[in-house]
This record gives C-alpha cells, structure tokens and sequence, in this order.
C-alpha cells in the first residue's frame, strides 16, 4: 500500500501544481489586461491633454484678438466722446449768442411787456447778455427786438 500512497500523493500534487499554474496563468493574463487598461488609459489622457492644449491656444488667440477689438473700440468711442465735448464746447460759446432754450419762455401775451422791459433795461445802461439773464430770454431775441421795433422814444 505503501507505492500506491505515494503515487496517489504524486497525483494529488501534480493537481495542486495543475491548478496552482492555472491560477497564477490567469492572475499573470489578469495583470497584463490590467497592465494594457492603464496603458490605454493613459494613451487617452494624453490625448485629452493635447486635445486641451490646442483648445487652450485657440482661447488664447481668441482672447487676444477680443482685446485688440475691445482696444479699437474703446480708441475710436474716445475719439467720439472728444468730437461731441468739442462740439458741445463750440455750441456752449454760441448758445448765449443766440439764446436760451432751456430758459423760460414769455407769454405771446406779454410779448409788449417783453419788449417794453428790454428796451427799459437797455436805457439803463445793460448790455444785451445781462438784460438776457435778467429776463430769461436770448440774446438773438433781443437783437431781433431791436430790429423789429425801435425804441418807443424814437417812434
């Protein structure tokens, strides 16, 4: 019985060895899927960053052309801003010359009045700027006045 132990222990340990090799097969063949997943994965993150790189440099060229379009813009708006306070400076230097629109306005009714209290004014020695102020009214007016209708003295 002695022989048939050891080859009945012989068989059961081929098996062992048997079934040990096919696990550690599998285990080796697991690690080298595993192995090749990392290396795929790693493939595609380095597709993705070169995919963000070129992305990045397209923001960036982007951006940089919104700022020399938001600079221009800005430029030319200056420049339009400097025309309109020119402008406006030239008819602040012309609107008392030929009067106030926003200042308030006589009544068709008291257009006589009006007249009266120029001339009136005029008498006493105002120019026509200060007689404008004091009554409100422009100083085209008053000239127009003067033309229109001479002082009630000369009439």
């Amino acid at each position: 019985m002695a022989p048939y132990f050891w080859i009945g222990a012989q068989v059961l340990l081929d098996l062992l060895m048997v079934v040990l090799l096919v696990w550690f097969l599998r285990s080796f063949s697991k690690q080298q899927n595993s192995r090749e997943d990392h290396e795929a994965a790693i493939r595609k993150a380095e597709e993705i960053l070169g995919e963000m790189r070129d992305l990045s440099r397209v923001l960036d060229a982007n951006l940089k052309e919104k700022k020399d379009l938001s600079n221009r813009i800005l430029t030319q708006m200056d420049q339009v801003l400097k025309k309109a306070e020119e402008s406006y400076g030239r008819l602040s230097s012309i609107l008392p010359k030929m009067g106030r629109i926003d200042g308030p306005q006589p009544d068709q009714k008291d257009s006589e009045k009006t007249r009266s209290s120029v001339f009136a004014l005029l008498a006493k020695g105002l120019d026509k700027e200060e007689i404008g102020r004091h009554l409100g009214i422009g100083t085209g007016e008053i000239e127009l006045m003067m033309k229109l209708w001479p002082p009630p003295e000369k009439r």
